[in-house]
C-alpha cells in the first residue's frame, strides 16, 4: 500500500480518474495537498515577546529593585521559620525571571532586609518583612503566570484568571476555523468519509467546542464569585 493510500485510509486512491501505481506518483500528489492545506500558522500569528514573559522590568519600585528581584524576597519569606542558605534554588528563578539567586539574595543581605543566623538560616528582617507584604501578591502572580509588571497594579486573581480563560477561547476558536478549513480542503480530494483527516479534525472540533462551553460556563461562575466579594 503506498503512502499516499496509508494517508488517506484507501486502496484505491483516484484522482482526476487516473490511478496512482507508484510510490512517486502517490507522494507527489500528497506533497501538493499538504502545501496546499491550511497553515496553522495562518490561523496563529506569532505573539508578542512581551506577553509570554514573566517580567519586563517596566514598573518602577518605590524601593529600587526590579519586581523580579522582590519577588526573590517573598519566595525567602514564604517560610515563617526561614530557608537555608544554601539550599537548592527553584530553576523558575534562572529560566523565567533571568536572576541570579546568589547576587541577589547577598544584595538583600547587605541592605539588610535579610538576615542569616548562626544555623545558616534566611530570615526577612523587619524591613524585609515591610517590603514582603507590600508585595505579596507577586507569589499568587508568579503561580498564575502573570507578567509581574503588567498586571502588579490592580492585581486580581479571578479578573486575570477571566482574561485568561477569554484569551484561550480565542484561540481555541482559531483551532477550530483551522480544522474546519482543513475538512473543506480535504473534501476537493476524494477522500472517503471514513479519512483520518474526517474523522480526527471532526472529533478535534466537537472536543474543542465542549471545551470552550465549559470555560464559559467557568467564566460565568468566576465572574459571580468576583462579584460577591466586591
Amino acid at each position: 500500500m503506498g503512502l499516499f493510500s496509508k494517508l488517506f485510509n484507501n486502496k484505491s486512491t483516484v484522482v482526476k480518474g487516473r490511478g496512482y501505481n507508484s510510490f512517486d506518483d502517490e507522494y507527489d500528489v500528497y506533497s501538493k495537498w499538504l502545501d496546499s492545506s491550511p497553515k496553522f500558522e495562518d490561523f496563529f500569528p506569532k505573539e508578542d515577546e512581551q506577553l509570554v514573559k514573566s517580567y519586563s522590568d517596566k514598573y518602577k519600585t518605590d524601593e529600587g529593585y526590579k519586581l523580579r528581584e522582590i519577588f526573590l524576597l517573598v519566595w525567602w519569606g514564604k517560610i515563617k521559620k526561614g530557608r537555608q542558605l544554601n539550599m537548592s534554588k527553584p530553576k523558575y528563578f534562572i529560566y523565567n525571571y533571568n536572576i541570579n539567586v546568589d547576587k541577589v539574595t547577598n544584595k538583600f543581605i547587605s541592605d539588610k532586609l535579610l538576615v542569616v543566623n548562626e544555623d545558616n538560616i534566611v530570615k526577612l528582617t523587619e524591613a524585609g518583612r515591610e517590603i514582603y507584604n507590600k508585595y505579596l501578591d507577586l507569589w499568587n502572580m508568579h503561580q498564575n503566570g502573570a507578567n509581574l509588571d503588567s498586571e502588579f497594579i490592580g492585581w486580581n486573581e479571578i479578573d486575570y484568571i477571566v482574561k485568561q480563560n477569554n484569551q484561550k477561547i480565542k484561540s481555541i476558536k482559531k483551532q477550530i476555523l483551522y480544522f474546519e478549513a482543513g475538512i473543506n480542503h480535504n473534501k476537493s480530494f476524494p477522500l472517503p468519509k471514513t479519512s483520518r483527516f474526517f474523522t480526527d479534525y471532526t472529533e478535534s472540533i466537537n472536543n474543542d467546542t465542549q471545551y470552550v462551553e465549559e470555560m464559559k460556563k467557568e467564566i460565568i461562575r468566576l465572574t459571580e464569585q468576583n462579584k460577591s466579594i466586591m
